[in-house]
């Protein structure tokens, strides 16, 4: 199986009954991936395959590594490119194309930032994608708000960045939706959007 990878995807590298974050940074096709350096320990070579564990394009992946080596400037690991790769998918529901205005805000240690403008480009009934000219990082917790034509205003939405990708110079933030509290808005903006083009949502 072949595996659909973006760049800043956070991974989870598994070795001695351990598991360690990192962001993949880069990669050359059947050759290599490039990843930040995880824990001090991975500056030393390592001889047992590593596992990793990720989310991209809506797809989960666990496939097996071999530490290469180190970088020193920039400081980053380079891993064996995967070849036993296992997906399977992990959206529950279908994403639409959508063209959408929203705002946002990150709360960090209890200090709300200023809001931040994006574009809604995906959404569905439990993620969505924008683009910002803003980058924020994997695993951020950001709440969103958007006005769905018809449907009306929806507020306070929890999203969680799982990936980012560059689209023409900005940047494309894929997310989970974490918690919103009346989504009745959502569903109907969504089933609309399913009915008009021949879907069930």
């Amino acid at each position: 199986m072949s595996i659909n990878l973006e760049s800043q995807v956070e991974l989870s590298i598994e070795t001695n009954g351990r598991a360690y974050k990192t962001v993949l940074r880069g990669w050359k096709h059947d050759v290599l991936l490039l990843v930040d350096i995880p824990d001090q320990i991975f500056r030393t070579k390592m001889v047992d395959d590593l596992v990793c564990r990720c989310s991209s394009k809506g797809k989960y992946y666990g496939f097996t590594v071999k530490w290469l080596g180190i970088l020193a400037e920039p400081s980053l690991m380079y891993l064996s490119y995967p070849e036993d790769v296992f997906g399977s998918d992990l959206r529950k529901s279908k994403r639409y194309v959508v063209t959408l205005p929203a705002s946002l805000y990150k709360n960090s240690g209890g200090t709300r930032s200023a809001e931040v403008p994006v574009l809604l480009k995906e959404l569905s009934h439990d993620g969505l994608a924008f683009i910002s000219e803003r980058s924020f990082r994997v695993g951020d917790k950001l709440t969103m708000s958007t006005s769905l034509p018809t449907y009306g205003q929806i507020s306070g939405m929890e999203i969680v960045v799982q990936n980012i990708s560059n689209d023409y110079g900005f940047k494309t933030h894929g997310c989970r939706i974490e918690k919103l509290a009346d989504n009745k808005p959502l569903e109907g903006f969504v089933g609309l959007i399913g009915s008009l083009v021949g879907e069930t949502c």
